[in-house]
């Protein structure tokens, strides 16, 4: 029976996004001459998967983000109890680099690695190839006996073209391919991309800085371009989602790039959609995006309270230029997706107002208001456990932004307001506000003071989740069963069952 060196194994989760961190690590280790292979909860039962494998397993890699985590669990105990003891099961991702030895203490994973997997991957790998065990790699702390070993952290990747493309041949890409949103993108075969790694700032909601110590690195241009033209090529994509936490840090990178995709004709191939900062963005750099083919920026705005934006940011932007950011891309005909966070620890009913009213005033085509979620790794978190602001009885799969959060209870309450306040009062936004917003559509006049003050006496009627704002967002999903029959039926599995069952 032939050996697979390394199994990489990537949980169901609410959300799909395409792992760039497990198709990293695969192509860097069959790079250096190691098998491996991936099962995707995405779009495989992995216990069915697991069973059906003839192969001997060394080493078993699972990522997990914290609303995942739980399933990392499940598939470990499910591969130690039903397939071999002996595997090596190692866990990644950004909770196990922010709780190593929690991970390790409540699950039955041998290893965690700590940031960047590539080059502490291989040398898990090597260590298992001379039949020793990985007991003292940089970057892992390690489960050996009773006790944990935390070894020295290890250095970041200093030239991240060593990389080779992901490995995207060892999934099923057509899964991941989404739109654009936003007036002005039209395109089906949209996949996810990062170009950079890390983000200089210290936000107080950001993991980022866990896994990626505030620095900033870039792939090379030509790295860059080579890679789209790969997946042109080779996937007929029509479209990029950059999802670097910050893609104009540097302007003379994010010029050379715009620069490149239109001399090599690439702008004329696809469009794309990034994130930025509202302080980093100017008239001119709008327009060579837009001439460079990208046709929406996302901006993490986050409040249109000056005090509640100073917490979350760190007093590194201001609501002002906030409002100039939104105003240059509707001069600009610029598609602006702007985020908005309430539940700050100690915000006040009239920091929301002015959120509100800041949205209804300069926000014109996508936007979205969440519910804090202070994921393990961030100062949030920090400052939610020791002014024990968490929910009680909630679990990881809890954390998380998007999915089914998005109908029930926050995991956090503040000083102000309870965890179905804010639940209640995200809805009514979303429902009265972000919701028209997004659909075009005019938006009612409500005093908003007044009606959040009514759903702070339990007076909730604008705030129930109806059944025609369901069957909106039932609706919005049409787009996708007729471009990808397949990503529909996987989408509606993921709505209407616990993920956590594809494991029992």
């Amino acid at each position: 029976m032939s050996k697979i060196d390394l199994l990489l194994i990537n949980p169901p989760g609410e959300v799909s996004k395409l792992p760039m961190g497990l198709l990293w690590i695969a192509s860097y280790v069959r790079e250096h001459g190691f098998s491996v292979k991936i099962i995707d909860g995405v779009t495989q039962n992995i216990k069915k998967t697991l069973l059906k494998i003839d192969h001997d397993i060394n080493i078993v890699g699972v990522t997990a983000t914290t609303d995942t985590i739980l399933s990392a669990y499940y598939i470990c105990r499910f591969i130690k109890k039903n397939i071999s003891e002996k595997i090596i099961c190692v866990i990644g991702g950004f909770h196990a680099t922010a709780l190593p030895k929690r991970t390790l203490k409540e699950s039955m994973f041998d290893i965690a690695i700590v940031g960047e997997g590539e080059l502490t991957m291989l040398d898990v790998l090597e260590k298992i190839k001379n039949k020793k065990f990985p007991d003292s790699v940089p970057g892992t702390v390690v489960k050996f006996g009773n006790k944990i070993i935390v070894n020295k952290p290890r250095e970041l990747i200093k030239n991240l073209n060593i990389l080779p493309f992901p490995a995207y041949d060892l999934i099923d890409i057509e899964m991941y391919f989404h739109g654009i949103r936003g007036r002005y993108g039209n395109s089906k075969r949209t996949v996810m991309l990062t170009v950079t790694r890390g983000c200089p700032y210290n936000c107080v909601f950001c993991a980022s800085k866990t896994m990626w110590k505030r620095r900033v690195r870039f792939f090379s241009v030509d790295y860059i371009i080579k890679e789209l033209q790969f997946l042109i090529q080779k996937y007929k994509i029509d479209g990029i989602s950059f999802f670097d936490d910050e893609l104009f840090i540097n302007k003379k990178f994010i010029h050379e790039l715009c620069d490149s995709l239109i001399s090599t004709g690439i702008s004329k191939k696809i469009i794309w959609s990034c994130q930025g900062r509202v302080d980093t963005i100017d008239r001119e750099l709008i327009r060579k995006l837009k001439k460079a083919g990208c046709v929406l920026i996302r901006f993490g705005m986050e409040s249109g309270s000056e005090d509640t934006l100073k917490f979350l940011k760190r007093n590194t932007t201001t609501v002002e230029q906030n409002k100039n950011a939104a105003v240059l891309c509707k001069e600009e005909n610029m598609s602006c997706f702007g985020s908005f966070i309430i539940g700050s620890p100690f915000e006040k009913l009239n920091d929301i107002v002015k959120t509100i009213n800041f949205i209804e005033t300069y926000i014109h085509d996508n936007v979205d208001v969440f519910v804090m979620v202070p994921y393990p790794g961030t100062d949030s978190w920090d400052i939610y456990t020791k002014n024990n602001f968490l929910r009680k009885s909630i679990n990881w799969s809890d954390f998380i932004v998007e999915g089914k959060n998005e109908y029930s209870l926050p995991v956090i309450r503040t000083k102000n307001f309870t965890s179905e306040q804010l639940m209640n009062i995200k809805n009514y936004i979303r429902m009265n506000v972000t919701q028209p917003i997004n659909s075009g559509k005019k938006i009612k006049k409500h005093n908003h003071r007044r009606e959040i003050e009514k759903i702070l006496f339990g007076d909730t009627r604008l705030a129930k989740v109806t059944f025609n704002y369901r069957l909106r967002n039932i609706f919005s999903i049409i787009p996708i069963a007729i471009s990808n029959p397949k990503k529909l039926i996987n989408y509606l599995s993921a709505k209407f069952k616990r993920f956590q069952k594809r494991f029992y």
